[in-house]
Protein backbone atom coordinates (compact mmCIF):
# COMPACT_ATOMS: atom_id res chain seq x y z
CA UNK A 1 0.00 0.00 0.00
CA UNK A 2 3.04 2.73 0.88
CA UNK A 3 4.67 1.65 -2.66
CA UNK A 4 1.19 2.61 -4.56
CA UNK A 5 0.90 5.81 -2.42
CA UNK A 6 4.51 6.92 -3.43
CA UNK A 7 3.11 6.25 -6.82
CA UNK A 8 0.19 8.53 -6.67
CA UNK A 9 2.57 10.96 -5.70
CA UNK A 10 5.29 10.98 -7.69
CA UNK A 11 2.30 10.66 -10.65
CA UNK A 12 0.98 13.95 -9.02
CA UNK A 13 -2.68 12.80 -9.77
CA UNK A 14 -5.82 10.26 -8.83
CA UNK A 15 -5.09 6.80 -10.18
CA UNK A 16 -8.27 7.02 -11.81
CA UNK A 17 -6.78 8.99 -14.50
CA UNK A 18 -5.85 6.28 -17.49
CA UNK A 19 -2.62 8.23 -18.51
CA UNK A 20 -1.29 8.51 -14.83
CA UNK A 21 1.27 6.53 -15.80
CA UNK A 22 3.18 9.44 -18.30
CA UNK A 23 4.30 11.65 -15.97
CA UNK A 24 6.96 8.46 -14.43
CA UNK A 25 8.21 7.79 -17.92
CA UNK A 26 10.45 10.57 -19.76
CA UNK A 27 8.51 9.74 -23.57
CA UNK A 28 7.71 12.66 -25.36
CA UNK A 29 4.43 13.92 -26.06
CA UNK A 30 2.09 12.80 -29.18
CA UNK A 31 2.32 16.74 -30.46
CA UNK A 32 6.04 16.55 -30.41
CA UNK A 33 6.05 13.44 -31.99
CA UNK A 34 3.95 14.53 -34.95
CA UNK A 35 6.46 16.71 -35.30
CA UNK A 36 9.47 14.66 -35.25
CA UNK A 37 7.70 11.92 -37.27
CA UNK A 38 4.95 13.41 -38.96
CA UNK A 39 2.06 10.67 -40.18
CA UNK A 40 1.69 9.23 -44.05
CA UNK A 41 -1.43 11.64 -44.55
CA UNK A 42 1.15 14.27 -43.95
CA UNK A 43 3.76 13.84 -45.84
CA UNK A 44 1.86 12.66 -48.64
CA UNK A 45 0.13 16.07 -48.04
CA UNK A 46 3.31 17.79 -48.96
CA UNK A 47 4.22 15.23 -51.75
CA UNK A 48 1.72 15.80 -53.62
CA UNK A 49 1.74 19.53 -53.04
CA UNK A 50 5.29 19.60 -54.48
CA UNK A 51 4.10 17.29 -57.39
CA UNK A 52 2.01 20.05 -58.24
CA UNK A 53 4.87 22.98 -58.52
CA UNK A 54 3.34 25.00 -56.49
CA UNK A 55 5.94 27.66 -54.85
CA UNK A 56 3.40 29.34 -52.48
CA UNK A 57 0.95 27.65 -50.39
CA UNK A 58 -2.28 29.68 -49.45
CA UNK A 59 -3.41 28.86 -46.09
CA UNK A 60 -6.98 30.06 -45.43
CA UNK A 61 -8.36 29.26 -41.98
CA UNK A 62 -4.73 28.75 -40.15
CA UNK A 63 -5.58 28.59 -36.65
CA UNK A 64 -2.65 28.67 -34.63
CA UNK A 65 -0.36 27.49 -37.84
CA UNK A 66 -0.61 23.77 -37.77
CA UNK A 67 -1.23 23.63 -41.08
CA UNK A 68 2.18 25.56 -41.73
CA UNK A 69 3.81 24.08 -39.38
CA UNK A 70 3.01 20.54 -40.50
CA UNK A 71 4.59 21.61 -44.28
CA UNK A 72 7.66 22.61 -42.63
CA UNK A 73 7.76 18.90 -40.75
CA UNK A 74 7.79 16.88 -43.92
CA UNK A 75 9.85 18.99 -46.04
CA UNK A 76 8.42 21.96 -48.19
CA UNK A 77 10.67 25.19 -48.17
CA UNK A 78 8.32 26.99 -50.00
CA UNK A 79 6.58 30.34 -49.54
CA UNK A 80 3.57 30.27 -47.44
CA UNK A 81 1.04 32.46 -46.61
CA UNK A 82 -1.41 32.04 -43.62
CA UNK A 83 -4.58 33.89 -43.20
CA UNK A 84 -6.57 33.64 -39.72
CA UNK A 85 -9.29 36.40 -38.79
CA UNK A 86 -9.71 35.15 -34.92
CA UNK A 87 -7.51 37.72 -32.66
CA UNK A 88 -5.75 35.56 -30.01
CA UNK A 89 -4.93 33.00 -32.98
CA UNK A 90 -3.57 35.56 -35.50
CA UNK A 91 -1.43 36.61 -32.44
CA UNK A 92 0.01 33.19 -32.03
CA UNK A 93 0.79 32.72 -35.26
CA UNK A 94 2.43 35.74 -36.00
CA UNK A 95 4.38 34.74 -32.81
CA UNK A 96 5.33 30.92 -34.49
CA UNK A 97 6.18 32.38 -37.94
CA UNK A 98 9.12 34.24 -36.45
CA UNK A 99 12.44 33.49 -37.64
CA UNK A 100 10.95 31.78 -40.78
CA UNK A 101 11.69 34.25 -43.82
CA UNK A 102 9.38 32.09 -45.79
CA UNK A 103 6.14 32.27 -44.04
CA UNK A 104 3.99 35.41 -44.54
CA UNK A 105 1.01 36.06 -41.92
CA UNK A 106 -1.66 38.47 -43.95
CA UNK A 107 -3.72 41.06 -41.70
CA UNK A 108 -6.07 39.40 -39.66
CA UNK A 109 -9.38 38.66 -42.35
CA UNK A 110 -11.73 36.32 -43.16
CA UNK A 111 -12.09 35.26 -46.33
CA UNK A 112 -15.39 35.20 -48.44
CA UNK A 113 -17.25 35.83 -51.42
CA UNK A 114 -17.20 39.64 -50.86
CA UNK A 115 -15.77 41.99 -49.14
CA UNK A 116 -17.51 43.58 -45.68
CA UNK A 117 -17.08 42.40 -42.44
CA UNK A 118 -18.20 39.26 -40.75
CA UNK A 119 -19.43 37.95 -37.33
CA UNK A 120 -17.34 34.91 -36.30
CA UNK A 121 -18.48 32.80 -33.63
CA UNK A 122 -15.36 31.35 -31.68
CA UNK A 123 -16.04 28.15 -29.75
CA UNK A 124 -14.27 27.15 -26.78
CA UNK A 125 -12.08 24.22 -29.54
CA UNK A 126 -11.22 27.86 -31.51
CA UNK A 127 -10.45 25.16 -34.68
CA UNK A 128 -13.84 24.83 -34.92
CA UNK A 129 -14.72 28.67 -34.93
CA UNK A 130 -17.30 29.97 -37.82
CA UNK A 131 -19.74 32.24 -38.95
CA UNK A 132 -22.31 29.20 -39.33
CA UNK A 133 -24.07 27.90 -35.66
CA UNK A 134 -23.25 24.18 -34.69
CA UNK A 135 -26.28 21.73 -35.92
CA UNK A 136 -25.68 20.23 -32.88
CA UNK A 137 -24.51 21.75 -29.24
CA UNK A 138 -21.76 20.00 -27.80
CA UNK A 139 -18.44 20.31 -25.43
CA UNK A 140 -16.10 21.31 -28.21
CA UNK A 141 -18.50 24.81 -29.03
CA UNK A 142 -19.63 26.11 -25.54
CA UNK A 143 -20.74 28.99 -25.00
CA UNK A 144 -19.35 31.05 -28.47
CA UNK A 145 -17.67 34.86 -28.15
CA UNK A 146 -18.60 37.00 -30.88
CA UNK A 147 -15.81 37.91 -33.42
CA UNK A 148 -16.15 40.60 -35.34
CA UNK A 149 -13.59 40.70 -38.47
CA UNK A 150 -12.75 42.29 -41.37
CA UNK A 151 -13.76 40.13 -44.87
CA UNK A 152 -12.04 39.88 -48.17
CA UNK A 153 -12.09 37.58 -50.91
CA UNK A 154 -9.69 35.10 -51.95
CA UNK A 155 -9.12 36.67 -55.34
CA UNK A 156 -7.67 40.33 -53.32
CA UNK A 157 -5.73 38.29 -51.01
CA UNK A 158 -3.93 36.59 -54.12
CA UNK A 159 -3.90 40.10 -55.71
CA UNK A 160 -2.56 42.04 -53.03
CA UNK A 161 0.86 39.49 -51.54
CA UNK A 162 1.30 36.87 -53.83
CA UNK A 163 3.39 37.86 -57.35
CA UNK A 164 1.51 37.44 -60.74
CA UNK A 165 4.33 34.29 -61.68
CA UNK A 166 3.46 32.74 -58.44
CA UNK A 167 2.47 29.09 -58.55
CA UNK A 168 0.25 28.63 -55.63
CA UNK A 169 -1.53 25.88 -53.67
CA UNK A 170 -4.68 27.02 -51.78
CA UNK A 171 -5.49 25.05 -48.54
CA UNK A 172 -9.06 25.48 -47.63
CA UNK A 173 -10.33 25.23 -43.61
CA UNK A 174 -13.23 27.39 -43.20
CA UNK A 175 -15.93 25.84 -40.89
CA UNK A 176 -18.78 25.42 -43.66
CA UNK A 177 -18.08 28.63 -45.73
CA UNK A 178 -16.27 26.65 -48.38
CA UNK A 179 -18.56 28.10 -50.96
CA UNK A 180 -17.90 31.24 -50.21
CA UNK A 181 -14.59 31.18 -50.70
CA UNK A 182 -15.11 29.61 -53.76
CA UNK A 183 -16.98 32.47 -54.97
CA UNK A 184 -15.06 35.02 -53.96
CA UNK A 185 -11.79 33.04 -55.52
CA UNK A 186 -12.61 32.14 -59.21
CA UNK A 187 -9.40 33.82 -60.67
CA UNK A 188 -7.03 32.19 -57.95
CA UNK A 189 -8.70 28.61 -58.38
CA UNK A 190 -8.45 28.83 -62.00
CA UNK A 191 -4.52 29.56 -61.55
CA UNK A 192 -4.11 27.17 -59.07
CA UNK A 193 -1.64 23.98 -59.15
CA UNK A 194 -3.93 22.24 -56.77
CA UNK A 195 -5.98 22.53 -53.57
CA UNK A 196 -6.96 21.31 -50.04
CA UNK A 197 -10.52 21.66 -48.91
CA UNK A 198 -12.31 20.13 -45.14
CA UNK A 199 -15.04 17.94 -46.78
CA UNK A 200 -18.35 17.47 -44.68
CA UNK A 201 -19.38 14.03 -44.90
CA UNK A 202 -21.88 15.03 -42.00
CA UNK A 203 -22.82 18.64 -41.61
CA UNK A 204 -21.83 19.82 -38.18
CA UNK A 205 -23.03 23.72 -39.08
CA UNK A 206 -26.46 24.77 -40.42
CA UNK A 207 -26.12 25.40 -43.56
CA UNK A 208 -23.19 24.34 -43.94
CA UNK A 209 -22.32 22.63 -48.51
CA UNK A 210 -22.36 19.11 -48.67
CA UNK A 211 -19.24 17.04 -49.50
CA UNK A 212 -20.50 16.88 -53.64
CA UNK A 213 -21.33 20.42 -53.56
CA UNK A 214 -17.63 21.39 -52.41
CA UNK A 215 -15.99 19.38 -54.62
CA UNK A 216 -18.26 20.13 -58.23
CA UNK A 217 -17.88 23.59 -57.33
CA UNK A 218 -13.79 23.11 -57.36
CA UNK A 219 -14.51 20.26 -60.66
CA UNK A 220 -16.09 23.13 -62.37
CA UNK A 221 -11.99 24.84 -61.82
CA UNK A 222 -10.23 21.84 -63.26
CA UNK A 223 -9.28 20.69 -59.47
CA UNK A 224 -9.60 16.92 -59.10
CA UNK A 225 -9.64 14.97 -55.89
CA UNK A 226 -6.17 13.06 -55.83
CA UNK A 227 -6.32 11.76 -51.93
CA UNK A 228 -8.61 12.02 -48.93
CA UNK A 229 -7.56 11.58 -45.34
CA UNK A 230 -8.45 11.66 -41.35
CA UNK A 231 -9.33 15.33 -40.34
CA UNK A 232 -8.93 14.25 -36.85
CA UNK A 233 -5.83 11.90 -35.76
CA UNK A 234 -7.76 9.40 -34.01
CA UNK A 235 -8.72 6.40 -35.62
CA UNK A 236 -12.07 5.36 -34.20
CA UNK A 237 -14.39 2.17 -35.51
CA UNK A 238 -17.53 4.57 -36.28
CA UNK A 239 -18.51 6.93 -39.17
CA UNK A 240 -16.45 9.83 -40.32
CA UNK A 241 -18.14 13.46 -40.21
CA UNK A 242 -15.58 14.93 -42.26
CA UNK A 243 -12.64 14.45 -44.95
CA UNK A 244 -9.74 16.30 -46.17
CA UNK A 245 -9.28 16.46 -49.84
CA UNK A 246 -6.34 17.15 -51.84
CA UNK A 247 -6.68 18.18 -55.36
CA UNK A 248 -4.55 19.02 -58.27
CA UNK A 249 -5.51 20.16 -61.74
CA UNK A 250 -6.59 17.71 -64.00
CA UNK A 251 -4.23 16.79 -67.07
Amino acid sequence: HSDIGWIRKAAGRNMSSKNWWRSLIPFPRRKTLKRWFPGFEARKTTALIQHSGADWVIDIGANTGQFAQRLRSTGYTGHILSVEPLPEEHARIVAASAGDPNWTIAPRVAIGAEPGELTLYRYADSSLSSALKPEREGPDFGVPEEVLTPLTTLDALVRDHIPDDARIFIKIDVQGLEMQVISGGHAALDRATGASVELALRRIYRDEPGYLDVLNAMDAHGLVPVFFSHVTSKRRMRPEMQMDAVLLRRT
